[in-house]
């Protein structure tokens, strides 16, 4: 977490940076909502062609979808706490990609 840091020590996260293309365009619609109306497990911010998306963990409520689901676990495998979805950023081949 964040507060973890002490004194003058940087607080650093980790951060996955992903194309939207490994979300559907529901998926899209969802996050658009929940920057105004927070989904329990979610938090996130509007960035430039994409999102900012803080993971706690793989807890999520199954109203997030499983795609972003899968996504933002894909994300905490990787030992990271952020996700930065951006539709120009790079596509993995270990996760599925859609057409929107």
């Amino acid at each position: 977490m964040i507060n973890d840091a002490t004194g003058d020590e940087p607080a650093i996260v980790q951060m996955l940076i992903m194309s939207t293309a490994h979300i559907r365009a529901e998926d899209n619609e969802r996050l658009l909502q929940a920057t105004d109306n927070p989904i329990d497990g979610l938090c996130v911010d509007i960035a430039d062609a994409g999102y900012y998306i803080f993971i706690l963990g793989c807890e999520l409520a199954p109203e997030i979808g499983p795609t972003l689901i899968n996504v933002m676990c894909y994300t905490r495998q990787l030992n990271c706490t952020h996700l930065r979805l951006d539709r120009d950023g790079p596509v993995y081949s270990q996760l599925p990609t859609f057409d929107w």
